[in-house]
């Protein structure tokens, strides 16, 4: 659940919003909520040469890594073909080797859908920096006699099938006897790696310049230059925003699409102009609150705890402050990481413009049946919100989030308040 600040799916819970603290006291039976952190933009920062901000982007996330490898238990680390994770290991194992250590153990969760599948190239990393690698690939039975579990335990619907990806991949270190587990999740958010970022990016910049970055698209990002000026166009137009929102809602019931709140949608996507406020906006209210509190659910579930060096604080400050034509560059998104990876890495890893991420093998693990319909078309919510009955639904997340209500919904013996 995204973008709701405090509120949750239960009613009379609430979560405490980002960087605040609660304060009861025992004495009146009262409390008191209150902003502890702010983050701050690091002018001096800014200033940074191209070479000067590369070496102190190095220099803080080594300081990151280093303090969250302490620990008297069995380490390890997430390792995909990307960009993120091979960094933290990268990074990990410098410090690690320097101590003269055995090292850690890296682990790739593999996919069934040999497209999306990255262990080949989380393999290649994996043999040139010489490190433990361990790789599973879950099964489809594997995924079934999970699934419910899974639902039960996050407590709320999540998105996609991605969610059991990560949580084999805690899984697995569990098994592997790994008690601290280093994680990639963060960097998207402060080095501008999702591609509406893209579209902020290009909306703070004059026509020409934007002309010479979409030349480049092509080969440094996958997409077309079609599919980036309909991103463009998309994340900085909230007209357009509104209209793909109450289309993908023509689901719903009318009370219901009457319920989304599209000032907070004007609100983000004035925030296109002022990157470092999206951002901000980013971490502590939409997309990564909720990111995190997956992880924490997935790592806890196997009493793992994870570290996620890339949200050091004094980290995000560094790399917000950063000059953002060195987070994308010659046509390329984090060029500012990638710059540092490709010390440690191949060129086919760092300069690999796919974005795969935690891909589930869907077509594998979630084949289309009639129970999945029966389900869906079995819920009280579903048939209190939506206009009719499913017999077939072609986009595979919304039948996936349909599911993952009836059945969160018969858990919990949910029903829509009045």
């Amino acid at each position: 659940m995204t973008g709701h600040y405090n509120e949750t799916f239960f009613e009379g819970i609430l979560k405490l919003p980002a960087s605040h603290n609660l304060i009861y006291d025992l004495n009146n039976h009262q409390f008191e909520i209150y902003k502890y952190y702010e983050i701050e933009f690091r002018k001096e920062v800014n200033e940074l040469s191209l070479d000067e901000s590369i070496k102190l982007f190095e220099q803080r996330f080594e300081e990151s890594v280093r303090l969250r490898l302490r620990s008297d238990v069995k380490i390890g680390s997430a390792l995909s073909g990307g960009l993120d994770s091979p960094y933290v290991t990268s990074i990990a194992n410098k410090i690690i080797g320097k101590e003269n250590n055995n090292g850690f153990t890296a682990i790739t969760v593999g996919s069934l859908d040999k497209k999306d599948d990255e262990s080949q190239l989380a393999t290649i990393i994996a043999e040139t920096l010489n490190i433990k690698h361990d790789i599973v690939t879950p099964k489809s039975d594997e995924f079934r006699d999970d699934l419910e579990d899974v639902i039960f335990m996050h407590e709320e619907p999540f998105a996609d099938l991605s969610v059991f990806m990560q949580n084999f991949l805690m899984k697995e270190a569990n098994k592997l006897g790994i008690k601290v587990f280093l994680d990639g999740q963060g960097a998207d958010e402060i080095l501008l790696g999702y591609s509406r970022y893209t579209a902020a990016f290009l909306k703070n910049h004059d026509l020409i310049s934007n002309i010479k970055f979409l030349r480049k698209v092509k080969s440094h990002y996958d997409l077309s230059i079609l599919e980036a000026a309909k991103t463009y166009f998309y994340f900085s137009n909230y007209y357009v925003r509104k209209f793909r929102l109450k289309r993908r809602g023509a689901l719903l019931k009318k009370g219901y699409l009457n319920i989304i709140n599209f000032t907070k949608l004007k609100k983000l996507t004035r925030s296109y102009k002022r990157i470092f406020e999206l951002q901000k906006n980013e971490i502590f209210f939409f997309l990564l609150p909720d990111i995190l509190r997956i992880e924490d659910k997935n790592s806890m579930l196997f009493s793992i705890e994870s570290r996620l060096p890339f949200l050091d604080y004094s980290f995000v400050e560094t790399v917000l402050s950063i000059n953002n034509n060195y987070k994308i560059r010659d046509g390329w998104s984090k060029y500012i990481l990638r710059r540092n990876l490709e010390k440690y890495v191949p060129d086919q890893i760092t300069y690999n413009n796919r974005k795969i991420g935690l891909a589930p093998p869907v077509e594998h693990w979630w084949p289309r049946s009639e129970s999945i319909y029966e389900t869906i078309n079995s819920s009280k919510i579903i048939q209190e919100i939506s206009k009719k009955k499913f017999n077939f639904i072609a986009d595979r997340d919304l039948e996936w989030r349909l599911y993952n209500i009836a059945i969160w919904e018969k858990f919990y013996n949910m029903k829509l308040e009045n």
